[in-house]
């Protein structure tokens, strides 16, 4: 495995708050101030963004472990919410991730929790903040138990 890597993005200012984000091959994104900064309603903005980062790669860390030992899984969502607060700036100061796992009926929840505790623990994104990520994960099998 190679020891870095590198990502890249292109921002095009379009006027006014907005802009659009490019990654070649990949859809664009419009951006924008998010509305409490006086940004229009209706775009992404990079607080959405940084926070839909950590929630996607805990998921895409998750699912590596997942596959890995052939786990049956039904269902996977997530919903994550960033905090920020004005202490000298303004800045993130906990994101929280609420998740819901369904699994197969024979697999074990207890693997699946430790699947969990590795995706936080490995999780690129989240290791690249200097605050909490807190995770809350809520694991049921395909029959409700």
């Amino acid at each position: 495995m190679k020891d870095i890597f590198i990502y890249k993005s292109k921002l095009k200012w379009e006027g006014n708050k907005t802009g659009i984000v490019e990654i070649e091959n990949k859809p664009s994104i419009k951006i924008s101030t998010p509305p409490e900064f006086g940004g229009p309603e209706g775009f992404w903005s990079p607080e959405d963004l940084f926070v839909s980062s950590i929630n996607s790669c805990l998921m895409t860390t998750f699912l590596y472990f997942i596959f890995k030992n052939n786990v049956e899984l039904k269902d996977y969502i997530s919903e994550a919410e960033g905090i920020v607060e004005k202490k000298n700036s303004l800045k993130f100061t906990q994101v929280k991730v609420n998740i819901k796992i369904k699994v197969g009926e024979n697999e074990n929840i207890e693997k699946i929790k430790k699947f969990i505790e590795l995706a936080e623990k490995y999780c690129l994104i989240s290791n690249s903040v200097n605050f909490e990520v807190n995770v809350y994960p809520e694991i049921q099998k395909e029959n409700g138990v």
